[in-house]
């Protein structure tokens, strides 16, 4: 994920969301559900859901 432009969108108590672009172009989004370690990955080029789970 080094080679992407990150930028934190939310961070509160309950969830983080981030957004990752290269060259000005929005590629990614995260989805961080605190409380119960659940990430949603989401490939915005390509509307389509990357990671939905669990992690630890």
């Amino acid at each position: 994920m080094s080679r992407y432009e990150s930028r934190l969108l939310t961070d509160n108590q309950g969830t983080r969301v981030m957004l990752f672009s290269k060259n000005n172009e929005q590629l990614y989004k995260t989805v961080l559900v605190k409380n119960n370690n659940w990430l949603k990955v989401i490939d915005l080029k390509a509307d389509n859901l990357v990671l939905d789970g669990k992690i630890k």
